[in-house]
């Protein structure tokens, strides 16, 4: 079988994105001689958009297509895509067929594959860093408060968390009178948050990790609370805001 000499361009193995929007994704062939290749983007923290699950509960759908980046760009070496926060094992293969039952995959006679895990020969390790409060209500309790974020999908598992860099923080700053009011910063470790499964509704809930208790040396009225998330080694962050009142 000749194999394809893929290599991934962006993102660099290692990058932290903190820009909120989508990642660019790009891979060059370095090999020659092939026919029109079939490219399947992965990444190990990847959830099938409404469009593709819908066609992947209908049946109309390869359930290996639709567990790809670019389920629906089966040729792309290059895309935008819309990942989610947390480190995300990023791959990439390609195949001169487009299917994946047995026989096609024993017929495939070109293929290559980059990216990976940290031990890969060519891994492909990046964190997403993207702050959203989703689920966070308009007032807190002082006294059993809950605070919320969108989590990565597989937060519970200790092969993510082997690999996690990312850390979740809230800060409550006064907003308005009266004056004199502290600010808290509720910064638990990524072991002491409780995570909460995604559920596919109708309504739709993205996964959650959650803080509950008390918010201690905090005063009553408005604030705004602020969501950071942060690379857990370096300065890179992402922040979301929203207004909150603090009721007793």
């Amino acid at each position: 079988m000749p194999p394809v000499d893929i290599q991934i361009v962006r993102p660099a193995n290692g990058a932290m994105l903190s820009d909120g929007g989508p990642v660019a994704l790009e891979a060059q062939v370095r090999s020659a001689g092939h026919p029109p290749l079939f490219v399947a983007w992965f990444t190990s923290l990847h959830a099938p958009p409404p469009a593709a699950l819908a066609l992947l509960e209908a049946g109309q759908l390869d359930p290996v297509v639709g567990a790809q980046l670019n389920w629906n760009q089966p040729q792309a070496l290059a895309l935008s895509a819309s990942l989610g926060v947390g480190t995300h094992i990023i791959s990439v293969s390609v195949k001169e067929l487009a299917g994946n039952d047995a026989v096609t995959l024993q017929a495939v006679r070109h293929a290559g594959a980059a990216g990976g895990p940290a031990d890969a020969p060519q891994p492909c390790v990046v964190t997403v860093l993207r702050a959203d409060l989703a689920g966070t209500v308009a007032s807190l309790s002082r006294g059993t408060a809950t605070l919320e974020a969108v989590a990565p999908v597989l937060w519970d598992k200790p092969e993510y968390q082997a690999v996690n860099r990312v850390g979740f923080a809230w800060r409550l700053t006064p907003l308005g009178a009266p004056a004199g009011r502290r600010a808290i910063l509720v910064e638990p470790a990524p072991g002491q948050l409780a995570f909460v499964p995604a559920e596919p509704g109708p309504p739709a809930r993205p996964p959650l990790v959650r803080r509950s208790g008390p918010l201690s040396g905090i005063d009553l009225g408005q604030y705004q609370l602020e969501l950071r998330v942060f690379a857990l080694s370096g300065s890179q962050q992402h922040t979301a805001t929203r207004a909150v009142t603090i009721v007793a």
